[in-house]
């Protein structure tokens, strides 16, 4: 039962990354139009690129899931 709250989570919070991240990045680059280097390194199409580093910082700082996580500190 745990699994599919885990999973249902999951894909909730990895389906509303990839819908805001290239809205977000969209809005960054144009705020960052003077910097040199950041407006092309956070262009939208780069979007992909930047949900794999978010990916791999999810599991480096959530190694037991988000809900295992959470269950972790609900216990403490």
């Amino acid at each position: 039962m745990a699994a599919i709250r885990g999973a249902r989570s999951g894909g909730a919070i990895a389906g509303l990354r990839q819908n805001y991240l290239q809205h977000a990045m969209q809005a960054f680059s144009g705020a960052m139009k003077g910097v040199p280097l950041l407006p092309d390194l956070f262009h939208p199409d780069r979007w992909l690129l930047w949900l794999g580093v978010l990916f791999v910082l999810s599991v480096y700082y959530f190694p037991t899931g988000v809900v295992g996580q959470l269950r972790a500190r609900l216990k403490k």
